[in-house]
């Protein structure tokens, strides 16, 4: 079930600076790929987080599908952390194994405007 996964690309990956949001609902990490998106490095300069944005079919982004039973009652928690710079998308992710699997993974908002971050950072 998509709602029991999500793919994480930056500070809530383990080992970063947010991955206690996820620890405390527990779950699973997986090494995973997410095929044609890139980060955007304007928008990581401007507000000093990472986003990303779809790009060409043969650019990747490594990261980890975190799997838990309980992410679907706590998606609130997560969608305001990520807050509205970014959305909540359906994506297609790739395990090391080669299976493919649609997950959620958070995208920068496009219409999002980057002065508004020093009121949320």
């Amino acid at each position: 079930m998509i709602e029991h996964r999500l793919f994480v690309y930056g500070t809530l990956k383990p080992g970063c600076e947010n991955d206690s949001i996820l620890k405390e609902i527990g779950g699973d990490f997986k090494k995973a790929t997410l095929f044609g998106f890139t980060f955007d490095k304007k928008w990581e300069r401007k507000t000093g987080y990472p986003g990303l944005i779809a790009s060409h079919a043969k650019s990747k982004v490594e990261g980890y599908l975190f799997t838990s039973a309980k992410l679907e009652h706590n998606w609130r928690i997560i969608d305001n952390f990520e807050t509205n710079m970014y959305n909540r998308t359906e994506v297609v992710i790739e395990l090391n194994n080669n299976l493919q699997l649609a997950a959620y993974t958070y995208l920068i908002n496009p219409n999002f405007k980057i002065a508004n971050t020093q009121n949320i950072i």
